[in-house]
């Protein structure tokens, strides 16, 4: 489109991708997310010196910040994503289950509001009944996540996922839900125009996870009855109406095993079927441990249906810093069988040698007779045996 872009990254990032594709790259601090990607000031003097029109926040970090928002309105940049408004009802989880209580959208059991004391946490548990689970208000990706089966193992699991999410987040409010036990984690895709206007793009069905951390996604759903993804699909554009929801987003749901949803629309056809496999740098055999290093063979699959994203390449070097994604791989295929059989291809034309990765583990999963059954739920990596 001929815009010119302008890459911030910290001293960890400096040979990410991102840097080398940019037109300008500003270097904003140090690998502790505090002093650069959660850093404001910095983010705003890197806008200021290159004299950018505009902030793509990206995800995470301060992508659900409504200060960081607020200040590049005031700035007369646009911020790419959703009004300082809009974050303050949804991007905070606690204020989002209290703006969707409001709109009519179905929301599971919990704390009415951030919870400030072990007290507290166990009063709530003892009246929604265990198992529970405590999440960070400013969470995303896992972090500052715990469940609770029994009530003497509230009070450690409070302390420490605040001081997880104080780490992660800069932000150690909690708050705790009725932990759904045998569930699938659905999410609604919407987008929102300036006008008031929301549709919803279907659905993705991420319930292969370790540690509340995606691994493996698929759309559509091989449990959605064409009702039950109708359902879905009017609650996502019910809570994207109640805040006049602008810009791309997810409305995350569950579904228990009864297929009832908890946390409207025009009609579409959608076409074949998606799958997506979350690639990081992690050691399977060795409890998902972090691997990082060089990458001395990175070679990414293609031809038909098969997309590759990523911030990686051969000779880079797979810092401890952050998030050990390092690609996501996607396929599209005629249906589930033919997306799974493309996605094994893919995978096995994926060559990265110097650091282990979490390929032959996808290879397991897909192969495995639960996944391709499609009955299963969030517990699949403890219970499947690969």
């Amino acid at each position: 489109m001929g815009i010119k872009t302008v890459a911030v990254y910290s001293t960890a990032d400096a040979d990410s991708l991102h840097v080398k594709f940019a037109d300008e790259a500003v270097c904003i601090g140090a690998p502790m997310s505090k002093d650069s990607y959660l850093s404001i000031s910095r983010i705003m003097s890197a806008i200021e010196i290159t004299n950018a029109d505009a902030v793509h926040p990206g995800y995470g970090f301060l992508s659900e910040n409504s200060e960081f928002s607020e200040i590049c309105s005031l700035s007369g940049v646009k911020f790419i994503g959703p009004t300082p408004l809009m974050i303050k009802k949804m991007g905070d989880k606690n204020s989002a289950k209290e703006t969707m209580k409001q709109a009519g959208v179905p929301t599971i059991p919990g704390s009415d509001g951030l919870v400030e004391s072990v007290k507290e946490a166990v009063e709530i548990g003892q009246k929604i009944g265990y198992p529970i689970i405590i999440k960070a208000t400013a969470g995303g990706g896992g972090k500052g996540m715990r469940v609770v089966k029994e009530v003497n193992e509230t009070a450690n699991a409070f302390e420490s996922a605040r001081i997880e999410a104080e780490k992660a987040f800069g932000n150690n409010g909690v708050y705790i839900e009725k932990f759904l036990e045998e569930p699938r984690h659905i999410e609604i895709q919407i987008l929102g125009d300036q006008y008031g206007k929301a549709i919803d793009f279907g659905e993705r069905d991420c319930t292969i996870q370790r540690r509340h951390q995606k691994l493996i996604e698929e759309s559509p759903s091989p449990i959605l009855s064409s009702e039950l993804r109708k359902k879905m699909g009017e609650a996502g554009i019910m809570a994207a109406h109640a805040i006049s929801y602008e810009g791309a987003g997810t409305i995350e749901f569950l579904v228990d095993k009864h297929k009832k949803f908890l946390l409207y629309g025009n009609e579409y056809t959608y076409s074949g079927h998606s799958i997506e496999c979350r690639i990081n740098a992690e050691d399977p055999d060795k409890d998902f441990r972090p691997s990082p290093g060089i990458l001395e063979v990175f070679h990414t699959p293609g031809g038909p249906g098969v997309r590759v994203e990523t911030h990686a390449y051969a000779g880079y070097i797979i810092p401890p810093t952050y998030d050990s994604m390092i690609a996501k791989l996607i396929v599209h295929a005629e249906n589930r069988e033919h997306a799974t059989e493309r996605m094994l291809r893919a995978l096995d034309e994926f060559v990265v040698i110097g650091i282990k990765t979490t390929i032959p583990f996808h290879k397991k999963v897909l192969k495995s007779e639960e996944f391709r059954s499609g009955i299963y739920d969030t517990s699949f990596i403890e219970k499947v045996k690969l």
